[in-house]
């Protein structure tokens, strides 16, 4: 029997064609954190593999739902700013989500009412672009406008070239210069580019290389220098895998890892080099969860969402990834969930423990950056992928809790330059009270 994850609107008369995932679903109730309730999923494959565990908890509500708010976080609160409340105008109230205290509070509101702008921070700042306001009379914006949250003040920037109703994903923020990718105006789907250095903001806007396909409602994730643009709409959904290097301004259609099945809305994240897309749908919704791992062989499916939404709003937020509003079969949505996976790349017990691993390339070798939670004794060992030891660096006093790291130049212990490929990165740490913790990271090494 085939179960279809995609639910289409009451309204929608459009037939909905789909290659279908096959899965047989459990789902246990477990306390959550904070009195939240905690849902965690299993779902075995038809095939008889196993989906990707992960865990959901449902959080709090927006006090005022609305569709199109622009969102980012700062530290440890996410802020929802503008959007389109039900059969109302654009309003510039901001709304700040406290992560710590699982409660909102009222922002500085922002000087341009809008929805459908996209959102990006950099730092302390969140920088607010573009968007629409459905009036009378109906206004597509370039609009930008920065609020600090530190200042707790707004100011404005040089305007998008074009007027852009982007869509909550964008825009991308890579070392300091801000991305605006594709998006919709005026009938238009977009393929331009645009770069916006936070660093020198007297110099506008300047243009890169167009995007391959034009196109809007894609998800995006950044992963050391470059952006992955996943399904998205050019009139109809699509299912593309494009990539964009910040570095040499080019892009990648990786065909090779397209969507099975064309997908648009859909909300992305990434824990530690995997990608994951949530929900999504045109005139539908879906609960499908899909994951890339680090070493982008093909999708996984992982556990669903609770419900199927499209138009999931995200942000990554310490360990978990926030999911907010969109809509569902009833229309729109203002409720929260989070999600992790439910084996955290980090594991052990006593008084430390390794909270997360990255290996970064560069030309040379990598850049490894690992996090304690307490003093500890660290060996870092690079494995090729039959699990033989390539490198091992031993840190002979103890290394302090917090973010720490180790450049390996890409040598092996023979003094050999290991060659291009795939490796995987493992910390091990051992503190003083004899508790030890440990964790796993993936490397694509180039040169």
């Amino acid at each position: 029997m085939a179960t279809d994850r995609r639910r289409p609107f009451p309204a929608s008369v459009e037939a909905v064609v789909t290659s279908v995932v096959v899965v047989v679903l459990t789902a246990v109730f477990v306390p959550g954190l904070t009195g939240a309730s905690e849902v965690r999923y299993a779902a075995d494959a038809a095939a008889g593999l196993s989906a990707v565990p992960l865990v959901y908890q449902v959080r709090a509500s927006m006090p005022a739902v609305v569709q199109g708010a622009a969102i980012a976080s700062v530290g440890r609160s996410i802020y929802a700013i503008g959007g389109i409340p039900a059969g109302a105008g654009a309003t510039n109230a901001v709304q700040v989500y406290d992560v710590a205290t699982d409660s909102w509070a009222s922002g500085d509101a922002a000087p341009t009412a809008r929805g459908g702008a996209t959102c990006t921070a950099v730092g302390a700042d969140i920088y607010v672009i573009g968007g629409y306001n459905p009036g009378p009379p109906w206004q597509e914006l370039s609009t930008v406008e920065v609020y600090s949250t530190v200042s707790h003040h707004w100011r404005s920037a040089s305007d998008l070239p074009i007027v852009n109703t982007f869509g909550p994903e964008s825009c991308v923020t890579v070392g300091g210069r801000i991305y605006s990718i594709g998006g919709y105006s005026q009938w238009t789907q977009h393929a331009e580019v645009f770069i916006f250095d936070t660093k020198h903001p007297e110099r506008g806007w300047r243009r890169g290389r167009d995007k391959p396909t034009a196109s809007s409602g894609f998800g995006t994730v950044a992963i050391d220098s470059k952006i992955w643009c996943i399904g998205g709409h050019t009139g109809q959904s699509i299912a593309n895998v494009e990539v964009y290097d910040t570095r040499t301004d080019r892009w990648c259609h990786r065909s090779d890892l397209d969507l099975q099945t064309p997908l648009t809305n859909v909300a992305a994240a990434q824990f530690y080099g995997n990608v994951y897309i949530f929900g999504g749908g045109y005139n539908y919704v879906t609960d499908q969860v899909l994951k890339l791992p680090w070493w982008r062989a093909s999708w996984q499916t992982a556990a669903p969402l609770p419900e199927g939404r499209n138009c999931l709003a995200e942000q990554h937020v310490g360990d978990w990834v926030y999911l907010l509003g969109g809509y569902d079969v009833n229309g729109l949505r203002g409720d929260m969930w989070r999600v992790r996976p439910a084996h955290p790349t980090g594991f052990g017990g006593g008084n430390v423990r390794v909270t997360s691993a990255v290996a970064a390339p560069a030309r040379t070798g990598a850049e490894i950056v690992f996090s304690l939670t307490a003093p500890a004794d660290v060996t870092v060992s690079v494995l090729n992928m039959a699990g033989r030891v390539v490198r091992v660096h031993r840190v002979e006093d103890a290394v302090q809790a917090g973010t720490n790291g180790w450049w390996w130049n890409g040598m092996t212990e023979m003094g050999v330059r290991a060659p291009s490929g795939q490796y995987l990165v493992r910390i091990e740490a051992r503190a003083a009270d004899g508790s030890r913790s440990a964790a796993v990271t993936g490397l694509r090494l180039t040169h």
